[in-house]
C-alpha cells in the first residue's frame, strides 16, 4: 500500500505547532495527537514546531516516518508496530520533547487521563499481525510424471502470517500423449489429480515477499491408452513431496499475484508398457518440475 495521504492540515496552536497527521484507518486523528502532545508540552513557553507525518500499511503492521523542525533543524524518526495507536502516542512525545526550549528541563510527563482517548500513556505489549486468509487459483507447466511438459492448474486456500505460509490445495495435470516409437498413433495419456498441503518460511518487504515451502501430495495417476484395438484404461496411487521458493507481489491487502517453481519428488514410481508389447513405455521419474503462476484474493 503507498503511503497515505498527508491530507489533513491541523493547527493545533498557531504560536507553536503546525501538526500534518493523515487520516489512517485504525489510527488516531489529528486532533487527538495534537491534544496529546498539548498535554506533555511546557505550559511555560514552547518552541515553534513543524511536524509532518507519514504512515505506511502492510501485512507486518504501520510504519510512521516523521518528520519534526525547530529552530535547531529537522529530525527525522522512524517506527514501526503492529498498532497504529503507539506509533501517535511516540509522534505526540517527540513533538512536546521538540518544543521544550533548550536547557530548560521544563517539560512535565502527563496523567493517564490527561491522553485523550486512543493514546495511552504507556503502549500495550505488541502482538503479532493476524493472519490473512484467502483463495488462490494458479496455471502451472509440469514436467514429470508427464514425459514433456504439460498444463495443469491449481487452486485452494491460503494462509499468511508475516514469517510464514501454508497451503491447501487441489492439482490436476492435464493429458500428456506418451507415443510408442515404432506406432506413433498408439500410446498412453497420463493424468494426475492431487491433493496437497505445504507450508514454510516467509520473508516480507513492503508489498513483495519471497517463501521457500515444502510438503506431501497424495492422489490418483491414470494412464488411458489409445490408437489400440481395446484401449485399456488404469488408475493407480500417486504419492509425492514437493517443495521450491516462489515470490509474491501484494499491491493491496485483498489482492496478490504470484509465481512459483517446485521439485515433485515421486514416492510411487509407476511403470506402464502395453499389454501386448512387453517393452517398458514409460517409468514416472524419480524428480520432476512444476512452474506457474497464481493469483490470490484475500478474505480477511
Amino acid at each position: 500500500m503507498p503511503p497515505a495521504a498527508l491530507a489533513l492540515l491541523l493547527v493545533a496552536d498557531p504560536g507553536w505547532l503546525e501538526l500534518r497527521w493523515p487520516e489512517v484507518a485504525k489510527c488516531p486523528t489529528a486532533a487527538e495527537v495534537a491534544a496529546a502532545a498539548e498535554h506533555l508540552a511546557p505550559a511555560e513557553s514552547r518552541r515553534p514546531v513543524v511536524a509532518a507525518a507519514a504512515i505506511t500499511v502492510d501485512d507486518t503492521g504501520y510504519s510512521l516516518a516523521l518528520s519534526v523542525q525547530t529552530a535547531d533543524g529537522v529530525e527525522q524518526r522512524h517506527a514501526h508496530n503492529v498498532r497504529c495507536e503507539p506509533l501517535a502516542e511516540a509522534t505526540a512525545v517527540i513533538v512536546a520533547v521538540a518544543a521544550e526550549p533548550a536547557g530548560s528541563g521544563a517539560s512535565r510527563p502527563a496523567r493517564d487521563e490527561e491522553i485523550p482517548p486512543g493514546l495511552r500513556r504507556t503502549p500495550p505489549p505488541e502482538v503479532r499481525a493476524p493472519p490473512a486468509v484467502g483463495a488462490f487459483v494458479a496455471a502451472v507447466g509440469a514436467v514429470g510424471p508427464p514425459s514433456r511438459p504439460a498444463p495443469g492448474l491449481q487452486a485452494g486456500l491460503l494462509v499468511v502470517w508475516p514469517r510464514a505460509r501454508l497451503e491447501l490445495r487441489f492439482h490436476h495435470t492435464f493429458a500428456a500423449p506418451l507415443r510408442f516409437a515404432a506406432a506413433p498413433a498408439a500410446g498412453a495419456e497420463l493424468q494426475l489429480s492431487a491433493a496437497a498441503a505445504r507450508g514454510g518460511p516467509r520473508w516480507s518487504w513492503r508489498a513483495w515477499s519471497l517463501h521457500l515451502c515444502a510438503g506431501l501430495e497424495l492422489g490418483a495417476l491414470t494412464a488411458r491408452g489409445f490408437g489400440f484395438p481395446n484401449n485399456a484404461r488404469s488408475t493407480g496411487l500417486w504419492a509425492a513431496a514437493v517443495a521450491g521458493p516462489g515470490a509474491q507481489w501484494r499491491p493491496r491487502r485483498w489482492f496478490s499475484l504470484g509465481a512459483d517453481v517446485e521439485a515433485v519428488v515421486a514416492f510411487t514410481r509407476r511403470g506402464y508398457a502395453a499389454a501386448d508389447d512387453p517393452a517398458l513405455l514409460y517409468r514416472v521419474p524419480p524428480v520432476g518440475l512444476r512452474f506457474g503462476a497464481s493469483v490470490a484474493v484475500f478474505f480477511f
